[in-house]
């Protein structure tokens, strides 16, 4: 099978997730990879294909928009869909490809967060409808794929969330986390997507009970016996690895967490706010996470250790190398037969 991978936004933050996905296409293919050059660096392709563009690194929305346009007609011009077997977008800018997108020409593209965006906004659902119905959108929750089925009556299939961890050292990795500043345990909130008046709720949280200290990324950095709020975190596996539990408090409607697939793949215990992606992942994996809805419910949750081990022992299966890989050609097709 011949398969075009295309990336026409280069985000580093993806970079993990596209080295997987990129890997999980060669075992099933011939694989081209047509993104910006010095975007290659970090990837094993079969072939490399240069976009003779810069304009999509622009990140401003509207530069964004119109640098996208840009950057996709560039593409069309370099390569042509019809010459592979499928084509797939390891991300996408949804208004660029609802206008220029060839209404003919198959693709795929994974859903980061554009449904979640076309969600919240009518004229983005207007604009992300009319992207053609010859894509099929690749989704990381079937919740997802089924709100897409519902609202724009477009095909879509499921394929696991990868992680950073291999699933050897998922299952064999210690677990540090202990009792410890005078017997209080860590909170550890490794997601962006937290807002910050919800960091504020936790620390207020956290300081009238005896039992928890916290370590959270955030805007405003701040540093107090029992508060640590970062911006970035140079030994992000080592708190990951020490916490006692991991917090999510992002409004994740439509799109996935890769924060949340580490914890799981690390074994810890999850709460988070009441969401979607929050309640189909605890209703999948209910030893594990716990959707709450006032903060003072975390002193009310109790995990068993022994049963949150057997979930992450599922989730790391359902979510190896191999279960992306078999998704994705099973996808690919099923994609192409229609």
């Amino acid at each position: 099978m011949k398969i075009l991978a295309v990336d026409p936004l280069a985000p580093w933050g993806h970079v993990n997730f596209n080295t997987r996905v990129l890997g999980a296409l060669r075992e099933i293919g011939h694989v081209s990879f047509i993104t910006f050059h010095d975007y290659h660096q970090h990837f094993t392709v079969d072939e490399r294909i240069d976009i003779p563009d810069k304009r999509g690194l622009e990140h401003s929305d509207r530069r964004l928009r119109f640098g996208q346009a840009g950057v996709l007609r560039s593409i069309l011009r370099t390569v042509h869909p019809a010459d592979y077997d499928a084509v797939v977008f390891l991300c996408y800018e949804a208004v660029s490809l609802a206008l220029r997108w060839p209404k003919d020409a198959q693709a795929f593209v994974f859903e980061h967060n554009n449904t979640d965006k076309a969600r919240e906004n009518p004229v983005k659902m207007f604009l992300y409808k009319r992207i053609p119905r010859s894509v099929s959108h690749l989704v990381f929750m079937d919740y997802i794929g089924e709100y897409i089925a519902r609202t724009c009556g477009r095909q879509s299939f499921t394929v696991p969330l990868n992680y950073t961890l291999s699933p050897e050292e998922a299952l064999t990795r210690p677990s540090r986390a202990t009792a410890r500043d005078e017997g209080r345990k860590t909170i550890f909130v490794p997601s962006t997507c937290t807002r910050s008046r919800v960091v504020r709720r936790l620390k207020d949280f956290v300081l009238k009970s005896d039992r928890w200290r916290m370590v959270s990324k955030g805007r405003h950095e701040e540093e107090s016996e029992r508060c640590r709020v970062r911006m970035f975190f140079d030994d992000y596996q080592e708190l990951m690895d020490g916490c006692d539990l991991v917090f999510f408090g992002g409004e994740y409607g439509c799109r996935a967490s890769a924060a949340l697939h580490e914890a799981m793949s690390c074994g810890k215990p999850i709460v988070g706010l009441d969401c979607p992606f929050i309640r189909a992942f605890e209703k999948r994996f209910p030893n594990a996470v716990c959707c709450i809805r006032e903060m003072d419910e975390i002193d009310t949750v109790r995990f068993d250790l022994a049963l949150v081990r057997q979930d992450q022992e599922r989730f790391v299966r359902e979510n190896s190398p191999e279960a992306i890989r078999e998704a994705l050609r099973r996808a690919l097709c099923a994609g192409t037969q229609t």
